[in-house]
């Protein structure tokens, strides 16, 4: 069980501009939670909702959420997921969720189906190491 339990959060359930189609089984993070989405006006494509949690540690939740928006404004590359606006504000990227109990931090970010490699991981074992070394070969072209 995590620390910090999950929201209450189902589908239909609205969080800033955006309602939740889904909750992403596979990305039940300490620091956070992820949903998948869709905008009610503006974007036409799904996304995929980080909400912080809250919570006695929630200023290190919130410093943590600040901080990977920062840091995916920076990486421009296909390997690397794409922000999507969720605010008119002075950062378009990130804005708090009014809905919420303790108002967290949220960002979007484009949604990719298919799960995390640490899920399929889970499924399938270990990598070949064929299928290790295109992993690390991707990761590292997106950081370079």
């Amino acid at each position: 069980m995590m620390p910090y339990p999950l929201y209450d959060i189902k589908p239909g359930f609205h969080v800033g501009g955006f309602e939740v189609v889904e909750l992403c089984e596979d990305d039940r993070g300490g620091m956070s939670q992820v949903v998948k989405a869709v905008p009610r006006k503006g974007w036409q494509e799904d996304v995929a909702l980080k909400i912080s949690r809250t919570g006695p540690k929630q200023e290190f939740f919130f410093n943590a959420i600040h901080k990977e928006v920062e840091l995916l404004q920076i990486l421009k590359h296909p390997g690397v997921v794409r922000l999507v606006p969720v605010s008119q504000g002075k950062n378009p990227y990130k804005e708090r969720a009014m809905e919420i109990i303790g108002n967290p931090w949220f960002f979007g970010m484009e949604f990719l189906g298919g799960g995390s490699l640490e899920m399929h991981l889970n499924k399938v074992g270990s990598l070949t190491l064929k299928e290790a070394t295109a992993v690390c070969s991707q990761d590292s072209a997106a950081l370079v």
